[in-house]
């Protein structure tokens, strides 16, 4: 009954299996719609018989198969079974930590007076969020979402956070049922997390999610428009670095747009694999053409005039990254590796390459032992702007440790209460929502001379956040008689 009523929708049911019969019928009554099969494609395109591969494919043995007998009880038996345990197990610890993250967090937020919802997203809640990220080693953003949608899922799906308090699912199955609930009207809430509790119990994690999408589909299947503007809301590019240099750029966006886009890279890239001289491969023509088309077009100003453009009236801007080239090392007298901002280290091919291309230098004299930067203190309150750009440089991300890259310099010290220097030494880079934070009493703060901060909240959390990138030592210069004056890039 179940199979008929789907097919009554159109939509065809999971196990559904056409049998040899009605292949014969599809054959004999409808040859032009017939489609070849993997084995028949493959002899036309490369002008073969079929029979004879299906020959050479199928070909068995005449020599009688060895018999291996199983034994009565196989020790891979016991063995899954201990393994079944262990998971059981590692699930209900996993969701004691985040009911543990959640009772901590609602403990600290109701201390408030006036109650949680007087310093919900101000710096107090902050200071909480950041002290759970300290205690589960996770990132502030990682704190956050998972106390909140913790929240949310025991105040709103009662039977997937019971599955969950039980063990019969990971954290990111309950991440998923959380997800793709999104959009969802009050009325058929309900009836979905019934539905989602019971997939928990069986359904494997790589199909949890799209036998969820099918639920959430099914039980609204007249919002998509509406769910579809709103998810477009989150469209974003986010930086992701990896190794060896490398770093992944993510687009999340309209799937049309990104489809046409993807056919575009993909025509331009075979066109000109085929040029004569080439030799990248059509996945590597692809990621240069993308990174050909987003320089070249993001240094010329939009024509404000063309009704195609999203952005019309985009401006040119110049592509700028900062590395940081040992001058010992330019010159070939030393091995200290070259650092790119808000990376890491880089290989000294790409540091040269883009110190070659350089329009500004900056130096940096640094402890010859210590790798501690030397500088000049300063009086005034604002930072002058080669001191704000060597600060900028050398932090490269906010130094509460949530990786943010843009955010305010931020004395350690505060300049007008306790006569803090602006200077190298006193001054750190702080996302705004994290200087707000520290500006409110809620953390103390300490720079280290290796430019490690220390964090102490008033809940008596101590974090110590060490510099994305350390200084290296200034190398000791070679004889003068070595050195090349012309070769000197400064």
């Amino acid at each position: 009954m179940a199979d008929e009523a789907r097919r009554g929708t159109g939509e065809e049911p999971d196990d559904a299996v056409p049998s040899l019969d009605a292949l014969g019928a599809l054959t004999d009554e409808q040859p032009e719609t017939r489609r070849l099969d993997p084995l028949e494609a493959f002899a036309t395109e490369h002008g073969l018989d079929p029979a004879d591969i299906a020959r050479m494919w199928c070909e068995v043995s005449d020599e009688p198969f060895e018999e291996h007998p199983l034994p009565d009880e196989p020790a891979a038996t016991f063995r899954f079974e201990v393994l079944d345990a262990y998971q059981r197990d590692w699930q209900r610890a996993e969701a004691d930590r985040v009911a543990g993250a959640l009772r901590a967090y609602r403990a600290a937020m109701e201390q408030v007076e006036g109650g949680p919802d007087a310093v919900l997203d101000g710096p107090y809640e902050r200071s909480v969020l950041h002290a759970v990220a300290a205690k589960l080693r996770i990132a502030d953003r990682s704190a956050v979402f998972v106390v909140h949608t913790a929240d949310t899922l025991e105040r709103s799906f009662p039977a997937s956070w019971a599955a969950f308090l039980d063990g019969a699912a990971p954290w990111s199955a309950l991440r998923l049922v959380h997800a793709q609930a999104h959009g969802l009207d009050p009325e058929p809430l309900a009836e979905y997390d019934l539905r989602a509790a019971a997939l928990l119990a069986g359904a494997q994690l790589p199909r949890l999610k799209e036998r969820l999408r099918r639920l959430r589909e099914r039980l609204q299947a007249g919002t998509a428009d509406e769910r579809h503007r709103a998810a477009l809301k989150g469209r974003g590019v986010t930086l992701l670095p990896a190794e060896d240099g490398m770093a992944d750029l993510v687009l999340h966006g309209a799937v049309a747009d990104l489809l046409g886009i993807d056919h575009q890279l993909q025509q331009a890239a075979v066109a000109a694999a085929g040029r004569p001289g080439e030799s990248r491969t059509v996945a590597q023509l692809r990621a240069d053409l993308l990174v050909d088309v987003l320089t070249e077009g993001g240094r010329h100003a939009a024509d404000p005039h063309d009704d195609r453009l999203s952005v019309p009236n985009r401006i040119g801007v110049e592509p700028v990254v900062h590395v940081f080239v040992p001058a010992m090392t330019l010159l070939g007298h030393s091995d200290a590796p070259a650092t790119l901002a808000g990376y890491g280290p880089i290989d000294l091919d790409t540091a040269t390459r883009l110190a070659g291309s350089a329009r500004t230098w900056i130096r940096i004299l640094t402890h010859p032992v210590t790798g501690t930067i030397v500088d000049v203190d300063r009086r005034r309150y604002r930072p002058p702007e080669d001191l704000r750009r060597l600060v900028t440089l050398l932090d490269g991300t906010c130094r509460c440790g949530c990786g943010r890259r843009r955010g305010d310099l931020d004395h350690v010290r505060e300049w007008a209460i306790h006569r803090g220097r602006t200077a190298i030494d006193n001054l750190v880079l702080l996302a705004r929502r994290d200087h707000v934070m520290k500006g409110s009493g809620q953390y103390d703060l300490r720079l280290k001379p290796d430019r490690s901060v220390v964090w102490t909240s008033i809940w008596g959390t101590r974090i110590v956040v060490p510099p994305d990138d350390p200084p290296e030592p200034t190398p000791a210069p070679p004889a003068p008689a070595d050195l090349d004056p012309v070769a000197c890039p400064f």
